[in-house]
Formats: structure tokens, sequence, C-alpha cells
């Protein structure tokens, strides 16, 4: 858990939180993660996943991950547009 919490710190510095992230601000092997067509996951080696649901990550446990119920993006950009859609979402919520 302090890992997760070290590497949420790192990410935050390198990605202003008022602009979307980019590719390269997450460590190589990062892979990106769909989750029930509308949920952006990330999973970083070593660290754990981390939820981006409405642009903020936190920690996720992995446990609620099921075999029909996520996908590897095919694309950063696939990834991104799912990003882009939840803030949209969290922002009419609130």
């Amino acid at each position: 858990m302090l890992q997760q919490k070290h590497a949420i710190i790192e990410l935050k510095r390198k990605i202003k939180m008022w602009k979307l992230p980019k590719e390269s601000n997450f460590p190589k092997g990062t892979t990106f993660i769909i989750k029930e067509w509308d949920v952006p996951l990330i999973y970083i080696p070593q660290q754990g996943y981390f939820n981006w649901y409405g642009g903020k990550a936190t920690p996720y446990d992995d446990k609620w991950l099921k075999i029909d119920n996520n996908v590897n993006a095919d694309s950063f950009e696939e990834w991104l547009n799912v990003l882009k859609n939840s803030i949209k979402v969290r922002n009419k919520r609130e």
C-alpha cells in the first residue's frame, strides 16, 4: 500500500491534474486496462493497479477484476478516451 501511495505521488508530480496524461508520463511496462467499458485502470509492474476514473489515480484492488469484466486497451488513445468520458461523467455528478 505504501508503494502504491508513492507511485501516485510520483505520477501526480509528472502529470498536472488539470491536463490529460500522456503515455510518456507512465513508467515503461504500464498496462492500460478498461474495466466494464467505462473504467480506466492501469497496472504498473511491482506497484499494482490504479483506477483513473474521473481523472484521479487511486489504488485499485485487483480482486475485483474477473476474466469477463476487463480488457487490455488496444492503444493508449483508446484508454485515454475512456478516461475523458469518465471525467465528463464525474463532473456532471458534482
